[in-house]
């Protein structure tokens, strides 16, 4: 079954207006934060982990509204992840589940405090989300009428 039609029917995912306006406002977000989160690489590990997390998730929302949709609920990070993954229809499955192991030890480091983050962990986030992010930036300008209208 569609990944997205039942997160619907599940209540989980709503559908909303398109806005590539909050789409590029958040990729702008998610830019900064993946900026401040390697300044802040060599002061502490966990924080910029922590930030690169939230900036995968900023990433991912510009995606799910430019495609005029919203996770509600509970477990909003793993609809997020679920539906993304489904609207990309790419083999990302490596990606998705570094995303999922980053929302796992977010949680726990954020919760519990003592979280075990290593450089290879920070490293292998920054890949990622820097992949990740050049990836929806480029899929909403292709979906984006403006954009594609004045080729921006």
């Amino acid at each position: 079954m569609n990944i997205l039609k039942k997160l619907l029917r599940e209540n989980k995912l709503e559908k909303i207006p398109i806005s590539f306006l909050e789409a590029d406002k958040l990729l702008k977000s998610a830019k900064e934060d993946i900026f401040f989160a390697n300044k802040n690489a060599e002061v502490n590990i966990k924080w910029s982990f922590t930030i690169l997390y939230h900036a995968g998730i900023k990433i991912l929302r510009a995606l799910l509204v430019s495609k005029g949709l919203r996770t509600k609920g509970g477990s909003q990070h793993v609809t997020l992840l679920q539906t993304s993954e489904d609207l990309l229809e790419q083999n990302l499955k490596d990606l998705f589940n570094f995303l999922d192991t980053m929302r796992r030890k977010r949680h726990h480091f954020i919760y519990s405090a003592d979280e075990h983050i290593s450089q290879a962990d920070l490293k292998k986030a920054f890949e990622d989300i820097k992949y990740l992010f050049k990836l929806i930036q480029k899929y909403v300008r292709l979906i984006d009428p403006q954009k594609k209208l004045f080729n921006k």
